[in-house]
């Protein structure tokens, strides 16, 4: 039920860094940005981050879809 809400958010994550731990990053924007105007710039460029990877996702999983078909679901 949760991935047909939010999508395949651990591939859409993946897709960010191999490393990336979302908990941690959000985390460390709070911690490393003291100001309201920096924790903005820093959760914005977060997002412009997950919004590029969401997208390189989608991007993917329609290749996979034109060449293995609906069969290829895991």
């Amino acid at each position: 039920m949760f991935e047909l809400v939010v999508g395949e958010i651990e591939t859409i994550l993946g897709n960010v860094d191999d490393d990336f731990d979302f908990s941690e990053v959000v985390m460390d924007i709070w911690l490393k940005n003291q100001s309201k105007q920096s924790l903005e710039t820093a959760f914005d460029t977060l997002a412009d981050e997950l919004i590029n990877a969401k997208e390189s996702y989608q991007t993917t999983r329609e290749l996979d879809e034109q060449i293995f078909g609906e069969e290829f679901e895991a």
